[in-house]
């Protein structure tokens, strides 16, 4: 399953935090890209080659640019839209930094309840593709006039084929819209 951030799993905000917390101890944004490319994990490897483009020469709003570009993560984006409006607007980079953690967070919450709501449409998807098998295979044990009529009679391996069918077409498009909305 895709995750609304981008990611098999919803975004983890440590980086977010570590940038902050270099913003909130007074470091600029280049040495706050510095702190998350020292604390390793991700965004480590291309914090690094933000920092390095802007010792040779490249702007930091560049250096950001092709950042988000390496790292593909709507989180970064984020972080990288924050951080150009609040240099634009001349805001704090830590409130805009802020609002980005507040809101990987929020989508993270969203994508756990979503992740919820969908197990229980395919729980409720897997009852509603057994029942009829079971019932069908239930009334046939205990009628004898039902199992004659499926066993019996030219309409009954129609009949329960039929029913096959439809329950695996039923089951299918299920399937899709559960997936669909996860």
């Amino acid at each position: 399953m895709r995750s609304f951030l981008g990611g098999a799993r919803p975004a983890d905000p440590a980086p977010l935090v570590c940038f902050r917390t270099a913003i909130e101890r007074g470091a600029s944004v280049v040495g706050a890209f510095e702190s998350v490319a020292v604390a390793g994990g991700r965004w480590s490897e291309e914090a690094d080659r933000l920092v390095r483009r802007t010792r040779t020469g490249s702007t930091v709003q560049g250096a950001i640019d092709a950042w988000v570009g390496e790292v593909r993560d709507p989180a970064a984006r984020l972080l990288a839209d924050a951080l150009a409006i609040s240099a634009g607007t001349g805001g704090s980079h830590l409130r805009a930094v802020d609002a980005v953690i507040e809101a990987v967070r929020e989508r993270a919450a969203l994508q756990r309840e979503v992740r919820a709501l969908a197990s229980q449409a395919q729980t409720s998807a897997v009852v509603l593709v057994v029942l009829p098998v079971a019932f069908a295979l239930a009334i046939g044990a205990l009628d004898e006039r039902v199992r004659a009529f499926y066993l019996g009679s030219p309409l009954g391996p129609l009949c329960l084929a039929l029913g096959g069918c439809l329950d695996a077409i039923g089951g299918w498009l299920m399937l899709r819209l559960v997936r669909s909305v996860a």
